[in-house]
């Protein structure tokens, strides 16, 4: 009974949610990434197709280990 009303509480909640709200979200979101990335010296690839979605991709470089670095010179 208390996991039907926990259920029906988390749609009520979803379905108050309007696409300006998700969307202020996911740009807030982005701000983020976009800036780790910055801090880390990566990017973030997107790739968009209408009416499929859009993908967000963060690059980073991966980090040399110790051996690595000093077997390179």
């Amino acid at each position: 009974m208390l996991l039907d009303l926990q259920r029906a509480r988390v749609v009520a909640e979803l379905a108050a949610i309007t696409v300006h709200d998700f969307a202020n979200v996911l740009a807030g979101v982005l701000a983020s990434v976009r800036h780790i990335a910055d801090q880390l010296g990566g990017e973030i690839d997107v790739e968009s197709t209408t009416g499929a979605g859009t993908r967000f991709t963060l690059v980073l470089q991966a980090a040399r280990s110790r051996a690595e670095g000093e077997a390179a010179g």
